[in-house]
């Protein structure tokens, strides 16, 4: 109580403080963390980053959700832990369990970390697929989960969003009152929590709890969390406009209005919208994208809004619900059409970091802009970083989006998904516009996909004249390469049930947007100036409401490897291909140089042609997929960047709904061919998969199960008699994991309880003579961690991991554990009678959150190579211990200022290293790996509004 007043006396206040003294200090302590967040901030924008490749082995942190509703978006947060290296950029991938192919969104740097969501059009029953890739300034690549993510991604249960039961009253009269809800006496008061955090974790946890509390007769709607929109992480395809969840508004300001996400084409007759419990639809402002209502009078006190509709397709969306408060006396409210909202976000992050000495710091800053102005939509993101160099490609991001919910245009960097054969997710800098009028739809886009990086010289002496100089190139340029594409189509998937498309794209290197090297430049290889043109067409059916789909699709391309010459004459093509065209090459130059580095030259082959059909049967709770690719050799997309060619194969799986849709059971059998063409000589290889899985849901009371097992075989076929050239290759890797998640409650505190079990098993089937190394491969990964939030404002989670790895049957042994543990205090939750600054602060006011917290992480490592596989006689010893303290904390203001401070601190101690032996003397010499240290200060500030 002493300690209270000194500080409460300290700061210029006493028990008989005014709000407009809080407010004052307030806006003091805010303005002192934004100028020390910007001062910190601006030495570091401009630094170049430093890179050192000896660092310790990269770490992502995230706890997977284990379940999501149809359409409602899924957010996903994760930790990384880089010493020694800076994140370029962390993103998610994603995709239903009905689509092939991933689609991504770059995560953004949070209050905690790094946030992002599955986008709700993506959220599809059964379940959903996703996997991290983070992209480190060293150009090293870590993803999670760490082995196979495409293969053995996560996955999140997709349970169907029934629609509350908001069954209608009365609409009020015109000019009608609208009271405060009152509480009911047969259950104890359902406080709204104090604050919203930003820290998504622990801000659905503090939306809940007052919820679970309330009883059935208090809430007769299905009520659904929402984080509001002045966050950019929603929980639902209805996005909250005003009043913000839990805010506190004056009678006169109250305009209640939502919006519906893009992707959803909603059904306007069916919007409900209840205030209070009375429906109130008839006096609303309702269209597709917005709806909106404005309460002739309304009384102080606290009032509940709940908002349901459905799509084009019947499917239901919501229900919406959130709560807020009228301060003041009950006042006539002035009508008003105006729909006008903007929310966003604006931040700004710096990093320094000390790492063995060496300085590595980074800053970054971005904002995130939403809103609407009637029916017009718009939206605008921005990020730029320190990290940014000419010598890379873009690291900075910027997108301005605006339209209506038939007509679209995009500004700066797209990611078009226009086609999975043709173009899928390449990042575009440029212009892209799009009209969807449900009969008639065209998409067009045209940017820059890479851009010009200049060569590097160096100049070394000559070899043949020691008194010389040559001028050396230790780097490749990179041309300039721009994209066009166009994508016409006629109907609507949604709307029509049908979707046929047409996508042609287009893309080239400016050849002369890099220097022609001089003749005595020393050249290991050359790199040249691409030419790529691709036509294709696709066709959706989507029948008996989607219970039965199909999608086909088909792709030729172009491909010139070099044009740096121009284009061919018509009689050379015919002599040197055996090609005569009934047209001249050179009429066609603004579309495709086509030259003697062409693929193909003579399409009659179908080298250069690919097509796939997949269909999807949702009948018998069976959800049925099968499809067929073909991709040829010659097939290239510069639009799809990761597409894999020379292949053809099939698959086919299905999802069994047991018990209620508590438990899904999982077959898949997948067989290609790969190189199947041989145009190149290399032998074809089988690939065979075959996959088992079972999830298990049965109560939120009892422990949820995720078991999952594949085997994938690879064999080429190849006689080690009779070919020499090739190697044989007849292997089987056996993959299996198994995962816990439980929810319990003991000793009056709640846990969330995670365990994992992952096993990789590569058994290699070639016989090999005795002593040869093997393709033989294990790795077994274990972990369990335990989250508890106590009756107090305390989360603890603590976390154990071992991981064994056997390579080459014993020849390399690598064995590590690791073991962290964090708590966070939440000095905004603290419920005592002293009435300290802080309490009176925070409870009263609801102005201020603090929150802190203190980590610990350790990772011991050890294992050898065995030498008898050693040419050299080499042994690499590993032994290594890795110690890191963490503590920080958050300042949170009004829900719109918040700032963060992290320490964190790391030694690496290597006691590893390479043992030989002195071909001379015999004796063992043995050079220790470096160990080092790291500290890092991280200071983050945000402003949403």
């Amino acid at each position: 109580m002493m300690r209270s007043k000194y500080l409460q006396s300290s700061l210029g206040f006493d028990g008989e403080s005014t709000p407009n003294q809080f407010r004052a200090a307030s806006r003091y302590l805010m303005l002192c963390c934004f100028l020390a967040v910007v001062a910190i901030s601006l030495p570091a924008l401009h630094a170049a980053p430093q890179q050192n490749r000896a660092a310790a082995v990269p770490q992502i942190e995230h706890f997977s959700p284990t379940a999501g509703v149809v359409g409602s978006p899924i957010a996903i947060e994760a930790r990384l832990m880089t010493p020694g290296r800076s994140v370029v950029y962390l993103r998610l991938y994603f995709k239903s369990i009905k689509e092939q192919a991933f689609k991504f969104v770059d995560m953004r740097p949070g209050a905690q970390g790094y946030a992002g969501q599955i986008p709700g059009r993506a959220v599809r029953s059964p379940a959903v697929q996703y996997f991290l890739v983070a992209l480190l300034s060293d150009q090293t690549v870590v993803s999670h989960p760490a082995r196979n993510p495409y293969g053995q991604p996560f996955e999140v249960l997709i349970r169907e969003n029934a629609e509350g039961s908001v069954e209608s009253e009365q609409a009020p009269k015109a000019g009608t009152e609208i009271k405060a809800q009152p509480k009911s006496s047969a259950q104890p008061e359902a406080k709204p929590p104090l604050e919203v955090s930003p820290q998504l974790l622990d801000k659905i946890e503090k939306l809940e709890r007052p919820m679970a509390e309330a009883s059935e007769a208090d809430s007769s709607a299905a009520f659904e969390v929402s984080l509001g929109a002045s966050q950019i992480e929603p929980t639902s395809s209805i996005l909250i406009l005003s009043p913000e969840p839990f805010s506190v508004v004056a009678a006169k300001e109250v305009v209640i209005a939502a919006s519906f996400m893009t992707e959803t084409l909603i059904d306007s007759t069916s919007i409900k919208i209840l205030f209070d419990g009375i429906n109130v639809t008839r006096k609303a402002e309702i269209s597709p994208a917005i709806v909106s209502f404005t309460p002739a009078t309304i009384a102080p006190g606290e009032h509940t809004v709940t908002i349901t509709a459905r799509d084009q397709l019947g499917s239901a969306v919501g229900p919406q619900s959130w709560r807020f408060e009228v301060s003041g006396k009950t006042e006539k409210i002035a009508a008003t059409n105006s729909t006008r909202r903007a929310t966003g976000v604006v931040y700004a992050e710096t990093r320094r970091e000390k790492f063995s000495g060496r300085s590595l710091n980074n800053t970054n800053i971005g904002a995130d802009l939403s809103g609407n102005t009637g029916p017009l939509l718009y939206s605008a993101s921005a990020y730029f970083t320190s990290l940014e160099d000419k010598t890379l490609q873009p690291r900075h991001r910027f997108v301005i989006n605006a339209g209506l919910p038939w007509l679209n245009f995009t500004l700066g960097d797209a990611t078009p998904y226009y086609d999975e054969l043709i173009l899928w997710g390449r990042r575009v800098r440029g212009f892209e516009a799009g009209l969807n009028t449900g009969w008639v739809n065209l998409h067009f886009i045209t940017g820059e996909t890479v851009r010009q990086v200049d060569p590097f010289y160096v100049a070394v002496p000559n070899p043949l004249d020691s008194t010389q100089l040559i001028t050396q190139r230790q780097r490749f340029g990179t041309f300039k390469q721009s994209l066009l594409g166009l994508r016409p189509s006629f109907g609507s998937l949604a709307k029509r049930g049908f979707l046929w498309g047409f996508t042609v794209v287009k893309v080239r290197d400016d050849k002369d947007s890099l220097p022609t090297d001089s003749t005595n430049v020393v050249q290991f290889g050359r790199v040249t100036p691409r030419d790529n043109l691709v036509l294709g067409t696709d066709l959706n059916l989507a029948l008996d409401r989607r219970r039965f789909t199909i999608k086909a699709s088909g792709a030729w391309s172009l491909l010139s490897n070099d044009i740096s010459s121009g284009t061919i004459l018509q009689d050379s093509l015919q002599k040197i291909a055996d090609v005569d065209l009934p047209f001249n090459p050179q009429d066609f130059n603004s579309w495709f140089i086509l030259n003697e580095s062409t693929s193909p030259l003579d399409p009659r082959g179908k080298t250069s042609l690919a097509y796939q059909f997949t269909l999807h049967f949702n009948y018998f709770n069976q959800f049925l997929s099968a499809g067929y690719k073909r991709l040829g050799s010659e097939y290239v997309s510069l639009g799809h960047s990761f597409l894999r060619n020379d292949i053809r194969g099939f698959f086919i799986n299905n999802r069994c709904r047991l018990l209620r849709n508590r438990a899904f059971l999982t077959l898949g059998f997948e067989r290609y061919n790969d190189h199947f063409n041989n145009l190149d000589g290399r032998p074809q290889t089988d690939l065979n998969t075959w996959q088992l899985g079972l999830a298990v849901f049965w109560d939120p009371n009892l422990p949820s199960l995720n078991f999952n097992f594949r085997n994938h075989s690879r064999d080429n076929g190849v006689d080690p008699t009779t070919v020499t050239n090739f190697a044989q290759e007849d292997n089987a890797t056996r993959d299996l994991s198994i995962s816990l998640n439980y929810d319990v409650t003991a000793f009056n505190f709640d846990h969330t309880l995670t365990f994992s079990l992952t096993n990789s098993d590569r058994v290699d089937n070639v016989e090999r003579v005795p002593g040869a190394v093997t393709g033989d491969a294990a790795s077994n990964l274990k972990s369990i961690s335990v989250r508890t939030r106590y009756q107090k404002p305390i989360t603890s989670t603590i976390t154990f991991a071992t991981n064994d790895n056997d390579v080459a049957g014993g020849q390399s042994l690598f064995k590590y554990n690791m073991f962290s543990g964090r708590v966070d205090y939440d000095f905004s939750q603290q419920r005592t009678e002293s009435r300290s600054f802080l309490n009176n602060f925070s409870n009263e006011n609801r102005d201020l959150q603090l929150r802190t917290y203190a980590a610990f992480n350790t990772v011991s490592a050890s294992g050898r190579t065995n030498p008898a596989a050693i040419a050299a006689g080499a042994i690499n010893v590993i032994d290594y211990n890795q110690t890191g303290f963490q503590l920080g904390g958050s300042l949170q203001f009004r829900q719109q200022h918040e700032f963060v401070l992290d320490l964190s601190l790391l030694n690496y101690k290597d006691r590893g290293g390479v043992q030989t032996t002195d071909a001379t003397t015999g004796a063992l010499l043995f050079v220790t790996n470096p160990s080092f240290k790291n500290s890092l200060l991280r200071a983050y500030y945000s402003f949403r509004f």
